[in-house]
């Protein structure tokens, strides 16, 4: 196509997103902001602890029952002679709400086995998942989901993201202003 014929269909578009630059500035400062903000909270979560459980049974949370009741214990808290509690819970019950907004679920029953993961919520949030089987409990996996701790680190982290989606969105409309001025003169 040659260039006055280009340029006589590109002027109108170029005029008219032109008017519209605070809108895409702020379209586009917006969508890098929501990118940078996901990508930074999932590289600031705690990673899924799958093995070594010695080290997170003071944090790993398990149920137990005892005399009719659901108690939250810690795994390195639970009794070696089992005799008051019982960690299989009600096949009839897939979900136990507890108190403080954490649950109970029933994952799996198979084989005298019974996967169980636990939301714990109070100042922080964890899932401890672990099979019960009929005089053992074996930790499958412990992750941190979220704690008070962390509102500092997201603050920050909003912080970063709304200023490097705004230096990166005015940058980008500096320079797309920056070639369509030169379009225009050329």
């Amino acid at each position: 196509m040659p260039k006055p014929l280009l340029r006589l269909v590109l002027f109108p578009v170029f005029t008219v997103l032109g008017k519209m630059k605070a809108l895409i500035q702020f379209v586009l400062t917006v969508s890098l902001f929501v990118m940078f903000f996901y990508l930074s909270i999932n590289l600031a979560k705690d990673p899924p602890v799958t093995s070594n459980f010695d080290e997170y049974a003071p944090y790993f949370h398990v149920l137990g029952i005892k005399n009719g009741k659901y108690e939250v214990l810690y795994l390195n808290k639970v009794p070696k002679e089992q005799g008051d509690y019982s960690f299989r819970l009600n096949e009839s019950e897939q979900r136990i709400e507890l108190a403080d907004q954490s649950y109970a679920e029933v994952l799996e029953n198979s084989g005298g086995v019974q996967r169980v993961k636990l939301f714990y919520s109070n100042t922080y949030m964890t899932e401890s998942i672990y099979d019960v089987s009929e005089n053992a409990i074996q930790p499958v996996k412990y992750q941190v989901l979220g704690s008070i701790g962390h509102v500092g680190i997201y603050l920050v982290i909003i912080v970063i993201s709304a200023v490097a989606a705004s230096l990166l969105s005015r940058f980008t409309v500096y320079q797309w202003e920056k070639r369509n001025k030169h379009n225009e003169t050329a």
